[in-house]
């Protein structure tokens, strides 16, 4: 051990003596400080850290080069020979060596933390992201530069040409986070996803691009962190043959004894990294958030059983949120007509893994996509409730998460199964947009729940772990990098990294508020009831074409936010604002199914009438419709199918505006008008421009 120690201290000695270290040490440490501070200046903290996943693949290519130099430091002052003539010298050495590579790596990670930590104080950042910020550099920055550090010295050991450069530079690309952009063109000219490999292979971040979530947070779930044990493992397993090789001048045969040791060493680690977990991908991958439901979606248009009609009257709900969704729900169901099975709706990864009455007696099921159809042994008479148990587990939606890092399951996506045999959601081309599957009744919950906390819901909280109520449109439930505050008597939850667009959230749900309550007026809605409760949640946008990201349930409302909203955006979208707030109040399965462009149409043409009654919340701003007009006339294209298609668009655009100018001081016209078009959005058969220019003739 002694010997280790000096020859560790002897190798710290000679580094530091290097100017070169020195050197590459302040250029790493000036890009790093530049990097992270060019994310905290725009209020992006958790950014500051997701968006080093170019310096992670530079660092990785450094630390090989590093360790290629440590091995090869005997080489270049002819003193390697020695160490072979003394007792175990040269695995001393290079145990030595392996020590100075970390000790390398400690340095510079605790410097770059000082910056970053220096930068979050003068920026007066959350406490939370100082203590995140470690277990996350330990994961990207720590592991792999050792490991390539390692890899670093044993391709050294191998070779000593000039040629072991370009192998290391190969070896850097296919271990991070550039390996997937760099295999894309070779995917596609084999034909094969070659994604899991490159995924496993890659040490850094999932991808590059990503922008920081702030409700789940920095990606850092468990399995990621058994893939880097599996390398660490291996890496460290062959490093240890190839030193006692060396030691030895050939391999001894009691150096096989280590293969009982690795095996069992990797034995946990794979066994854990097999199991199933939610890790949520934001790359290329097939089981991505932007590829995988909406090719499931685009393959999969209708449910797969006939509708039962069914009223769940309650839940009893265990949830435990640990790497996947595990939950045993106990529901009261009342069939609407005699009948001898049941229609349930639930996310099509959740599957089900028993279904029992009360009793205990086991029910026969079939679940097919969306669907889970449950038959019982003799006929259900009709408005009887009857009581059945539902065990199921799996990974939620790419897009609604629940592992041991996050949750966010919101009430109309189907995480619990719903009354009905319905699609979670349907895709248009590259939109994909959800149902609202919501029950319309109160129904009452029961909820147990085990998972990342604190949790937020929309029920009460009744003891530890237990939460109970009776809502009008379903349960939700939240838990990751958030935190909870009441403003005027509404519960606002919102991501701790929107520290700043906290305080612009009252004049925004005042802005909400008004817009409500005037389209309530305007199409003779029911009235909602007053906003007690706001999530502020990275849900998914329900159109390409402008932000529709606000759902509007009876008991709580939930608002789309990213990380950009921490610098004034949720303010700044006013011009959106009216579409976003009518189409969370008109949203139906019927509505949903029409095409995006005749249900954008109608959202926009509401919009500019309510814009020539109030300017204040358009700031001047040309409305949608005048620009979408503009960028019908002017569009370039050469096809004359699409000149006539953007022309008859351009057609129908002025004549509404046309329409809507003429009769902006005729109410009560208008407001029959958009009545009849909404009435009309909402059946059950698809509505074209041929429709629209009908209600003018009509009106005319």
């Amino acid at each position: 051990m002694d010997k280790i120690i000096s020859c560790w201290k002897i190798e710290l000695l000679i580094l530091f003596r290097n100017v070169w270290t020195w050197a590459t040490l302040l250029l790493s440490l000036t890009m790093v400080g530049i990097q992270f501070y060019s994310r905290v200046v725009t209020d992006d903290p958790g950014g500051a850290l997701i968006s080093t996943a170019f310096i992670v693949q530079g660092g990785l290519f450094v630390s090989m080069i590093f360790g290629l130099y440590l091995i090869r430091s005997e080489v270049l002052s002819s003193s390697d020979e020695m160490f072979y003539v003394i007792p175990n010298g040269y695995s001393g050495k290079l145990l030595g060596k392996c020590l100075a590579l970390l000790s390398a790596i400690v340095l510079f990670i605790f410097l770059s933390v000082l910056i970053l930590y220096l930068l979050y104080y003068i920026f007066e950042i959350p406490f939370i992201f100082y203590w995140k910020s470690i277990p996350y550099l330990a994961l990207y920055w720590a592991i792999p530069f050792f490991i390539a550090g390692i890899i670093g010295m044993m391709v050294g050991t191998y070779q000593n040409s000039r040629i072991v450069y370009p192998i290391l530079i190969l070896a850097a690309l296919l271990m991070g986070p550039l390996n997937v952009p760099m295999t894309e063109n070779v995917m596609a000219l084999l034909h094969k996803d070659l994604t899991p490999i490159m995924g496993f292979l890659n040490l850094g971040q999932t991808d590059p691009n990503s922008p920081f979530d702030p409700v789940y947070g920095l990606p850092m779930e468990i399995h990621r962190w058994l893939q880097k044990g599996l390398w660490l493992i291996t890496v460290v397993f062959l490093f240890s043959l190839r030193t006692i090789q060396i030691n030895y001048q050939r391999f001894p045969k009691w150096g096989l004894l280590l293969l009982p040791g690795f095996f069992i060493a990797m034995f946990p680690f794979i066994y854990l990294f097999l199991q199933e977990e939610q890790v949520v991908k934001t790359g290329i991958e097939v089981d991505s958030v932007r590829k995988y439901d909406l090719n499931y979606y685009t393959m999969n248009t209708k449910a797969n059983f006939e509708n039962m009609d069914s009223v769940i009257e309650s839940y009893e709900i265990d949830v435990k949120s640990f790497r996947n969704l595990k939950v045993r729900t106990k529901m009261k169901v009342k069939p609407l007509k005699e009948t001898n099975h049941l229609v349930f709706t639930l996310y099509h990864q959740l599957k089900v893994q028993s279904v029992a009455t009360e009793n205990n007696t086991d029910l026969i099921f079939h679940q097919m996509g969306d669907q889970v159809k449950v038959i019982f042994p003799e006929l259900l008479p009709a408005e009887k409730l009857q009581t059945i148990i539902i065990n199921y587990e799996g990974t939620s939606s790419q897009y609604y998460f629940a592992n041991e890092q996050a949750v966010m399951l919101p009430s109309y996506f189907p995480w619990l199964p719903i009354a009905g045999s319905y699609q979670a959601m349907t895709a248009e081309g590259l939109q994909l947009r959800r149902y609202p599957l919501l029950p319309n009744h109160s129904t009452e919950y029961v909820l147990r729940y085990s998972g990342p906390e604190p949790l937020h819901t929309n029920l009460s909280m009744k003891g530890e772990g237990v939460w109970s109520g009776k809502v009008p449109n379903g349960l939700t439930i939240v838990s990751g990098m958030l935190t909870e505050t009441t403003i005027r008597k509404t519960k606002i939850v919102y991501p701790i990294s929107l520290y700043k667009m906290i305080h612009t959230v009252p004049e925004y749900v005042d802005k909400v508020e008004v817009i409500r309550n005037n389209i309530q007026s305007d199409f003779s809605m029911q009235r909602f009831s007053d906003i007690s409760t706001v999530y502020l949640l990275s849900i998914p946008n329900e159109s390409m074409t402008f932000p529709l990201n606000i759902w509007t349930l009876d008991d709580h409302m939930i608002i789309g936010v990213n990380q950009m909203y921490n610098n004034g955006d949720l303010l700044n979208n006013d011009l959106f604002l009216v579409p976003s707030v009518l189409s969370s109040m008109i949203r139906s399965s019927n509505i949903v199914n029409q095409k995006m462009e005749m249900q954008t149409l109608f959202l926009e043409s509401y919009s500019y009438w309510y814009s020539l009654r109030d300017k204040s919340n358009f700031n001047n701003e040309i409305p949608l419709m005048k620009q979408h007009l503009k960028f019908y006339k002017t569009i370039p294209t050469s096809r004359e199918e699409t000149k006539a298609k953007y022309k008859q668009k351009a057609f129908v655009t002025e004549e509404i505006i046309r329409f809507i100018d003429n009769n902006k001081h005729n109410e009560k016209l208008l407001r029959a008008f958009f009545q009849n078009w909404l009435d009309r959005l909402d059946q059950n058969e698809p509505m074209n421009e041929n429709d629209i220019l009908e209600m003018f003739d009509r009106r005319v």
